[in-house]
């Protein structure tokens, strides 16, 4: 299975690749970073042998387009885990795969990240880790920056949606870990024109969230994590469920007895499956 999964990521590294846009968020550096001087950059020196991105200092948005006259009007910012320090990119190919096959023009959101000081981004962020303190240190420096880059990321894609071809009431977030920190704490904290219509956090992490009374718009939520997740307890899923069901809002929830902090393993990868169907049930694959 991993082996297929690995031929899969690759394959499709190869099929999309040439399909990529970037899109940086500011002409030139972004505010409140403005002297950051380290340089981005990319490595698949990790565990999964894919591209990782570390150092971001531009926030951009990697954009795939469906085909030609298959596009819905509906738009996804995926925002990656990585503990604020990494971005597993390629990891979110298959599911942009997925959807831009339902017609969904998708875009892979590059925040700004702690600064990595070494060449081995991944053993750094897992040294970083051991020590909590520090890391949580680390994380509270740039966790303000990358969640206005999410922010900015969603009135960006509303601002250009005839550009884009996409509808300015279809714009929702996919997030994971560390990213749905960012997400969670600009749907509680952000205005209208910065909270998406609807999204699905994935491994919710609470602990740094500030929760704040919901704003007149809430979006329509899907939740899905593991059980067996070592890095984010189950419980944070179930209290964003029951948030959800006392405001009265959209809500779905999925929890699976094994697979990880990602849902990599089964039977939770079949996360997808489960989204696309609420995707569809929300109306969000018919046309205008």
């Amino acid at each position: 299975m991993k082996f297929l999964l690995l031929f899969l990521i690759l394959f499709i590294q190869g099929s999309l690749g040439a399909q990529e846009k970037i899109i940086y968020l500011h002409n030139g550096a972004a505010p409140g970073s403005e002297n950051w001087n380290w340089t981005e950059g990319e490595t698949t020196k990790n565990p999964m042998n894919s591209r990782m991105v570390y150092n971001v200092t531009r926030p951009a948005l990697i954009r795939f387009d469906p085909d030609a006259g298959t596009a819905n009007g509906t738009a996804v910012i995926i925002v990656p885990g990585g503990g604020l320090h990494v971005l597993m990119i390629d990891k979110f190919a298959i599911l942009a795969k997925e959807l831009v096959k339902k017609g969904v023009t998708v875009f892979i959101l590059k925040y700004r990240l702690v600064q990595i000081e070494s060449d081995d981004p991944w053993q750094e962020t897992m040294a970083n880790m051991k020590d909590s303190t520090l890391f949580q240190k680390k994380l509270a420096t740039v966790s303000p920056f990358a969640t206005t880059d999410v922010t900015t990321a969603v009135k960006h894609v509303r601002l250009h949606a005839a550009d884009y071809n996409i509808e300015k009431n279809k714009v929702g977030l996919i997030a994971f870990s560390a990213g749905s920190v960012l997400s969670l704490n600009a749907i509680f904290n952000s205005n209208d024109e910065a909270i998406p219509d609807f999204a699905a956090i994935n491994s919710a992490v609470m602990r740094t969230v500030k929760k704040a009374p919901f704003k007149q718009k809430v979006p329509a939520l899907f939740i899905a994590a593991a059980a067996d997740d070592q890095q984010a307890d189950v419980l944070n899923s179930i209290e964003l469920y029951n948030d959800w069901l006392a405001a009265k809002q959209p809500v779905e929830l999925h929890i699976y007895t094994k697979g990880g902090h990602m849902l990599d393993d089964p039977p939770a990868n079949t996360w997808v499956v489960r989204f696309l169907e609420w995707m569809e049930s929300m109306g969000l694959f018919r046309n205008k």
